[in-house]
């Protein structure tokens, strides 16, 4: 088998290969967890999705194709953690907040940035 095509590949690799050997066995449970079928049923019957299309859409290569893409364009506009809320303006993508914003911190970004669009010059 590739290991390339193996869940835990990208462990050893990446952001991952920063992390202390002691705490690889942490990481590859988590991945092991990710990359188990039965995690996303799980998380679909608790939020009532559809679980066969999870599923199906889990082993489909096109589903993994467009996360790869939406993963690259992330890292393009300098995504490395989530939630995170951008705007797209006329000049390119501006960070308004992350984990740590609450709603008064994102409604006072958005509207500096709605004032200045706004505001004639």
């Amino acid at each position: 088998m590739n290991t390339a095509d193996r869940p835990d590949a990208a462990v050893g690799r990446g952001p991952c290969a920063a992390i202390p050997a002691e705490q690889m066995h942490f990481v590859r449970q988590v991945v092991d967890r990710v990359s188990d079928p039965a995690t996303y049923l799980r998380i679909a019957e608790q939020h009532e999705l559809d679980a066969d299309r999870v599923i199906s859409d889990l082993a489909d290569t096109r589903t993994r194709a467009v996360a790869l893409r939406d993963f690259g364009r992330a890292a393009e506009l300098g995504v490395h953690s989530y939630p995170i809320v951008l705007l797209q303006i006329d000049t390119g993508t501006v960070r308004l907040g992350g984990s740590v914003s609450d709603a008064a911190h994102l409604s006072a970004v958005l509207d500096q940035y709605l004032s200045a669009v706004t505001t004639p010059r």
